[in-house]
């Protein structure tokens, strides 16, 4: 596996389907009860049935399975088999599903983490937006040439990208604070302070007086929110910290499958947890390892 390859796969709940048969007087299955559908299948699955006792597999049955939305819904025999006996019918075994996975290259990546220093709410062409300030501290390993080869003084995030905030120590009177992207969608709900996950409307680098820190540049982002009428409107405050930010982006030469992969973004940073993972297929290198 190249060292430039991520793997993602799909966290979501998967159940294989249940069913059983029905003989015919003349030894025959003639139909199928769906007793569980199961959840979670993307395609149609594999269906077999147990073998009649003492004969071959030419003489086993065989039918097709229906789904719709992941589940599935019928068998339909397509031969009935010969031999099986009425009182004990055969099992049937469907296929169970498969989690959405891929393996794809990477030409690039580019992401960064901090703190909030600046916090505050706004107005703009009738829509709300939430402003962070954003900091790398100076004992974050991101400054550290030695291990990221360049130095990163200041977070690269730009419109149109996203990036989560968690451990947040401020919030709204409200109980329906959402993020909204850059076209008005819902993205997600925060369910503690503002920790959730945001869409950058506008950044920018801005000169900031720092609580602890002193005067420095800071990345300014503006994203767009709803939910916030309880809220006095108004510019930028800085403190040392109002909670962590956080954001990666990944550019990829190619997909291996053009798989679809759900977000659980209504349930704040536990929900973001539960939806696809992305990590590396091969190991990062390390003292005494052996490929």
């Amino acid at each position: 596996m190249k060292a430039n390859n991520i793997t993602i796969i799909s966290q979501e709940n998967k159940v294989g389907a249940s069913a059983t048969a029905t003989v015919s007087s003349t030894g025959e299955v003639i139909s199928v009860t769906i007793t569980d559908g199961g959840f979670g299948y993307t395609s149609t699955p594999v269906v077999v049935f147990e073998t009649p006792v003492g004969l071959g597999t030419t003489q086993r049955a065989s039918g097709i399975a229906s789904v719709s939305s992941g589940v599935v819904t019928s068998i339909s025999i397509s031969f009935g088999g010969t031999d099986y006996s009425q009182p004990n019918p055969p099992k049937v075994l469907i296929e169970t599903p498969s989690a959405n996975y891929e393996s794809d290259a990477v030409t690039n990546f580019v992401g960064d983490s901090g703190v909030i220093v600046g916090f505050g709410t706004t107005t703009i062409s009738s829509a709300d937006r939430v402003i962070f300030d954003l900091y790398i501290p100076e004992d974050s390993y991101l400054r550290d040439s030695s291990l990221v080869g360049s130095a990163v003084t200041l977070s690269s995030l730009n419109q149109d990208d996203y990036f989560i905030v968690y451990d947040s120590n401020v919030g709204f009177s409200t109980d329906s604070f959402y993020s909204l992207d850059n076209v008005g969608n819902t993205i997600g709900i925060a369910t503690t302070c503002i920790d959730n996950i945001y869409q950058v409307d506008s950044a920018s680098d801005v000169l900031s007086t720092i609580t602890g820190i002193g005067t420095t540049i800071v990345r300014r982002v503006f994203a767009r929110v709803s939910g916030m009428a309880t809220v006095s409107f108004g510019s930028s405050t800085s403190s040392f910290y109002f909670g962590s930010f956080s954001w990666g982006k990944i550019n990829l030469s190619y997909r291996s499958s053009e798989n679809q992969y759900n977000a659980y973004t209504n349930n704040g940073i536990s929900g973001i947890s539960s939806s696809a993972l992305i990590f590396r297929s091969s190991p990062l290198k390390y003292k005494n390892y052996i490929i």
